[in-house]
Order: C-alpha cells, then structure tokens, then sequence
C-alpha cells in the first residue's frame, strides 16, 4: 500500500483592503461593539458590573463560605442582616438616572425599561449571583486576616511589627476586632499588681508578656504550647479571661478535652472553628488524661491540617493559634521524643492567692478600668519578642519544663530504681520489658506496650542487638 499523500496548503495572498472597504468594515465593527455595548448595559452582566462598581469596598463574597460579608467602617463581617439585597435595589434604582443621562433617545428608553425590570426579584439575584464571582468583590477565607502582624481594635489597626496605629482600612480584609482604643503611653497599675502577686518575681511576669505578645500575632514561629499549672484560687484562669476578653475576636475558648487522647484519633470538629484564631485557651484538664500529642504537633508545626464543620467537607486551612492549656491537674504525655519536649512550656503557678485578697469578679473590673493599658502591655510585649529574638524562657519555666516530663518519663523512673547502667550490661528485651510491666502494675503507673517501651528505651541511648537468635539490649541490665 502506498503511504498516504500529503497535502500542502496553497498560501492565499492578502488582498489589501480598498479605502472604500476598509471604513466600512470599521463602521460595522463600531456599530457592533456600541449595540453590543447597549445590550450588555441592560443585561444581568451589566447589571453585576454595575453592582462591584458601586460597592466595592463595602461588599465581598466570600468563595468557600458562599456568603458575602460587608464592611462596618472597623472590620469586615458577615452580612447577617441582607445588606447586599438593599444595595443591589439601589444599583437597580440608578439606571433610571443612566437613562436620565442619555444622550441617545433610543438607549435612554431601553435604559428606562431595563430600570424597571432590574427591581424585580428574579434580576436583582441575577445581579447578585453574577457579582459573585466579579474580581473585585470575590476573595477566599485565607485571604481574610492575612496579615499575621495587624491586630485590629476599636480605636484602629496595630502594626505589630512597630507598635503604630493605622485607620481602619477595608484592603486589609480583616474580619476581627478587640472592643478596645490602642494607646501605647496607657498603664495597668492594678493588672502589673495582680502579676507581682500570683509571681512574686519579675522573670515570669516578663516572660509572659514576650508570650502573650507573640500570641497577639498570627506567627506559629516558636511552634509550642503552654500549660499553665497549679493548684486552684492561684490566678491562672483570671490572666487568661483577662487576655481571652482583650483579644476578643482573636481569641477562642474551647471544650477541656479538644486536645485530650480520645478512643478514636483524628482532628475533632471544634477545631475547624479555629481558622485565623491567634490565642486559644482549653479550661481545667482532668487528672490523668493524655495529651493528644500528634494533634498537637499538627497544630503548632507551621504546616496545613485538614478540618470540618459537622457534617460538612473537609477543608485545608494553616493554624495560627497559640494554644494555652491550663489545670489543676497536668495532662499525661506518652511519648518522650525532642518533638513534643520542645514544643510544651509548662508556666508553674505556685502561690495561691490568700482569701482577703480574692475579688468577686476582679478580671471584670481590671478590664473595665485597665483595658488600654492591658493592651498597650501586650502590644509592648511583641515588640520585646521580636527584639528578643524569641521567648526567652527564664529558668523557672526551663526547670518546671523539665520536672514535668522526668515525671512523665515512667520508663527513666523505672531504669533508675530497678536497673543498673554501664557498657558491660545486658538484658534480654523480654526480661526488662516483662519486669517494668510487674513495676508499672504495682505502682499504678501506665503499662506501655511493648514496642512503644522498646522506643523509649532506645532513645535512652541503650542499644539493641540479637545474638544467638535472642534480643537483647546493650548499656543496661536489671537489678538483682
């Protein structure tokens, strides 16, 4: 068979255009474009542009919500109360005026009639529905807040980054707002009192003010939690209802076993709530409940979760918030490895504050006298984070820190009082783990499974070897 033939294409001079030609080509293509124009002028198109123009900076529409939020001259909100209907009755209203205005009679009718139709019910949600996806009023919820450095308040917009206020700008796109004026020269006398008396040093009421201000921001730079511990009446969930109630929209309280270990794993639903948080606080944890350490790492690691309202989609969003656990009781962590040891600072609370000195409702009355300074002593404690380079922890919280996990460590307490270290000793793996089972059960203390205590150990720096089909481990031995 002979291999098909191809084909050339034949070139086709270009035969210029006579003068004559030429112009009236342009006199269609005028006349195209102005009846094109006209019909779109009175078209639901026309009418969705006509919309972003008029209220653009007072409108957006929110994508992944399918809502439209509206600016109240502070912040960005939802529009709960149907505003945009309103506006969009408005819009239609206007092209009697545009009709008014024509110079053309033929458009001027057109304009008329179009006018009187745009305020029926089925145009004016065409004009709506189409408005939605017009660029200069559709936008994304990661988009909202962006700015991880602005903190919006009733008086104006905090740059963090250097302690000066702004007007309240709609570009920004925030959606929060702290009921309370900015004044950087402001003081909390009462507030600085209460600290000195639940501390009684400077080095933690500093040290707290570096966090609560790096809380303020929306940076996960440090990537850790707090725990704030004592026994009751000491002030702990006083500062944090003071802070929580500074912070307003910022901030979010959530159930006491969010972060807790439950029977089934994965990220709890109340934790979709928390996009664009910055300081989230968890109220008294119960005795013996465990952290749920790989949900807390997700959170405070920098990177994306995945999250849901009930019975809703999942949905990716970057976390934000600080997270401040605080109780009577300190919530029991399983694993021992330098990721969940660096990322918890535990804040100790060890005075506890004597009965003549406990107000009835104290937090109320500094907020009411003392919420600009309070804020002024936040924003003053970012700006010492930043020129600090960090936290800064003091030795008080290192040392607590560490108490805390020598105390959860039950296999380093079990090596200590029941076994012997040294680089002639060995063990076999089903001798030491059967023995610090009997140890655990005597004294109540978890039983780890085997391959998690075989983890812990091996992070000991014991080493594991097999000889003569048997395991053993190298660097420790038990006691006689």
């Amino acid at each position: 068979m002979k291999p098909a033939r191809k084909l050339r294409r034949k070139s086709v001079p270009v035969v210029p255009l006579d003068e004559y030609t030429n112009d009236r080509r342009k006199e269609n293509l005028a006349r195209s474009f102005e009846e094109a124009s006209r019909q779109t002028l009175t078209s639901d198109a026309g009418n969705a542009e006509r919309f972003a123009q008029d209220w653009i900076g007072q409108a957006k529409y929110v994508a992944d919500w399918g809502r439209w939020i509206v600016w109240t001259g502070k912040r960005w909100e939802p529009d709960t109360t149907h505003r945009v209907v309103e506006w969009s009755q408005i819009t239609a209203k206007r092209i009697f005026q545009e009709a008014f205005d024509a110079t053309d009679s033929d458009l001027a009718q057109a304009l008329g009639k179009w006018g009187a139709r745009s305020l029926n019910y089925t145009r004016l949600q065409a004009m709506l529905r189409l408005a939605q996806s017009n660029p200069m009023l559709s936008t994304t919820s990661e988009n909202l807040n962006r700015d991880k450095w602005l903190l919006n308040c009733d008086s104006g917009t905090i740059d963090l980054r250097t302690g000066k206020q702004k007007e309240h700008d709609p570009a920004d796109l925030i959606t929060k707002l702290s009921p309370v004026a900015f004044d950087l020269k402001a003081q909390c006398p009462g507030f600085e009192r209460f600290l000195k008396m639940i501390f009684r040093d400077d080095e933690l009421p500093a040290y707290l003010q570096r966090a609560f201000g790096y809380t303020m921001s929306g940076s996960t730079a440090e990537q850790c939690l707090f725990f704030c511990h004592g026994d009751g009446q000491n002030g702990k969930s006083t500062l944090l209802e003071i802070i929580g109630h500074i912070l307003a929209d910022y901030g979010k309280a959530v159930a006491s076993d969010t972060f807790m270990q439950k029977k089934y794993g994965g990220i709890p639903n109340d934790i979709a709530a928390l996009q664009k948080v910055r300081f989230v606080r968890a109220p008294e944890t119960e005795e013996g409940k465990h952290l749920q350490e790989s949900l807390v790492k997700s959170v405070t690691g920098g990177d994306k979760i995945s999250a849901r309202f009930m019975r809703a989609e999942y949905f990716e969003f970057t976390p934000e918030f600080k997270l401040w656990l605080h109780g009577n009781h300190k919530p029991q962590v399983k694993g021992m490895d330098k990721g969940i040891r660096r990322r918890l600072k535990l804040v100790p609370f060890v005075v506890e504050i004597p009965e003549k000195d406990r107000q009835k409702d104290f937090h109320l009355k500094l907020i009411a006298e003392e919420a600009p300074g309070i804020l002024a002593w936040l924003v003053k404690g970012a700006l010492l984070y930043q020129s600090a380079g960090g936290l800064g922890e003091p030795a008080t919280i290192l040392e607590a820190t560490e108490e805390f996990f020598r105390e959860q460590d039950t296999v380093g307490t079990y090596v200590e009082e029941r076994c012997t270290t040294g680089p002639d000793c060995q063990v076999l793996k089903s001798t030491l783990y059967n023995q610090f089972r009997e140890w655990a059960e005597t004294n109540h203390e978890t039983v780890l499974e085997k391959r998690a205590f075989g983890e812990r150990i091996r992070l000991k720096g014991f080493e594991s070897y097999r000889s003569n089909g048997l395991h053993y481990w190298r660097g420790v031995k038990t006691k006689a």
